[in-house]
């Protein structure tokens, strides 16, 4: 019995309207559309806008797959009809029967009727002797569809990532415009906190299972399944988190009647750093998934379970010696200069000023304890931070390069110069931060390479 395959006909990859260009053109609408509200500070439409995009990655991944079934299904014939033409023009070159000869000298002539002397002649030779482009036409069409499905796979990640951050995004800013003059009570807290120790144990669990499905080469079909799943078990979170962290960073900044705890602030920060991190990782899910669903997958995957060989399942991301910026400041304190330390705190004024001169510039930030209102001065040279969402209001934890006798500092003043990540060294050798680089173009963890992670104000 012969195998069938149903499929809705206004999915197949015909016609203008079903092009990969009229996809693109959809895209192109949709993500101006998500730019021109982020501008606006229109973040309801920002947040309506997840659904959108979640349902282009699934045209998306839809397309591939149905290119991937099609073009196999033609390769398969194509090969098949190659093979045949191959054998038989073998077989008429070195048949010198007349009746053959008779067939040749026909076919010299259409060809040079249609293509002219010296072109028909060619086109004659090369079909004779097996190396006209004709007998590559399986490999041809093959590769077309490969760049093609190559190309969308890259898209179906943008959607996806663009998706999760509207819906976190969306839902924080909106959020956030809360007007209340209620304390923040123990159980938002809470809330809070155990929201955070959920999306980090998905966070570790999934990472260590995709590490070991790749570290012993487990099947194509298992690994699409595992990502498939926590792609599933991520993207419901993000607009959770986004929703219960608005309100919760109004509180925080209201002040909550001047009782707001360091542990608040802590709280939040928490939930907003993993937040980042698990919008790389669902990224990274969803660019196994749809990388494993293409035709060509076989070399992909060798590749992806080679990046395991010499990799250890670790961030090498350093971090200082964690200090108060009370201890940092003080006079006499023992902290040499040029040792990488880790504070945090609120930031209090921003700021971007020439340094040491024009055209050279920094963005400078005080960072200010809540508990003992120590402020630090941070600097981050030849870099905007504003544009990457640092505000006055955030909470920062930061880690920075100790600094004295600058000239951006004040005498017997202590600052720190922000430190920056090289993903691409440690890349080489820890797997998690393999990871982190590759997926930067979809959503950069580090700003600009900051090591530091702050709450959206």
């Amino acid at each position: 019995m012969s195998q069938q395959t149903s499929i809705p006909l206004h999915v197949l990859p015909l016609g203008a309207g079903n092009s990969t260009i009229a996809m693109q053109e959809r895209v192109i609408s949709l993500t101006d559309a998500y730019v021109d509200a982020w501008e606006n500070n229109n973040y309801q439409t920002v947040r309506n806008l997840a659904s959108q995009f979640y349902g282009m990655g699934a045209d998306i991944l839809n397309k591939i797959e149905l290119l991937t079934y099609v073009s196999s299904r033609e390769r398969k014939l194509a090969d098949y009809e190659d093979a045949q033409l191959s054998k038989t023009m073998k077989a008429l070159a070195a048949d010198n029967s007349p009746e053959a000869e008779e067939k040749k000298k026909a076919m010299l002539e259409n060809f040079k009727s249609s293509l002219g002397e010296a072109e028909g002649q060619a086109a004659y030779d090369s079909m004779l002797d097996g190396t006209h482009p004709i007998f590559d036409l399986a490999i041809t069409n093959s590769k077309v569809t490969d760049q093609e499905t190559d190309f969308l796979g890259e898209v179906y990640v943008n959607m996806l990532t663009n998706a999760v951050s509207c819906d976190y995004i969306g839902y924080l800013r909106t959020g956030k415009e809360l007007d209340s003059e209620q304390a923040i009570r123990e159980e938002d807290t809470k809330l809070i906190s155990e929201l955070s120790g959920s999306l980090q144990d998905i966070h570790d669990a999934a990472y260590e299972a995709l590490y070991n499905a790749l570290k012993n080469d487990k099947p194509a079909e298992e690994m699409r399944a595992l990502a498939k799943s926590y792609q599933e078990k991520l993207q419901g979170m993000f607009g959770i988190s986004g929703a219960i962290m608005g309100p919760y960073l109004a509180l925080i900044s209201n002040g909550a009647n001047g009782n707001a705890s360091t542990s608040n602030y802590q709280e939040a920060l928490k939930l907003s750093e993993i937040a980042n991190r698990c919008t790389i990782l669902y990224a990274y899910a969803s660019y196994v998934r749809v990388a494993l669903s293409d035709r060509s997958y076989n070399r992909w995957l060798s590749n992806e379970q080679r990046r395991t060989d010499k990799r250890a399942y670790s961030s090498g991301i350093p971090t200082g010696a964690k200090t108060s910026i009370q201890d940092l400041t003080s006079m006499g304190n023992n902290i040499a200069d040029g040792t990488l330390v880790q504070v945090e705190g609120v930031v209090t004024s921003i700021e971007i000023k020439d340094d040491p001169a024009a055209p050279k510039f920094s963005t400078f930030v005080t960072l200010k304890d809540v508990q003992t209102n120590s402020t630090v001065l941070l600097r981050a040279h030849m870099f905007g931070l504003e544009d990457n969402g640092v505000a006055v209001g955030s909470y920062m934890r930061m880690n920075g390069f100790v600094r004295r006798n600058e000239s951006w500092l004040a005498q017997d003043q202590t600052g720190l110069d922000f430190d920056r990540v090289p993903l691409n060294e440690l890349a080489k050798t820890n797997w998690l931060d393999d990871v982190v680089e590759r997926m930067r173009d979809y959503y950069p963890l580090y700003q600009d390479g900051m090591n530091t992670f702050f709450t959206l104000n």
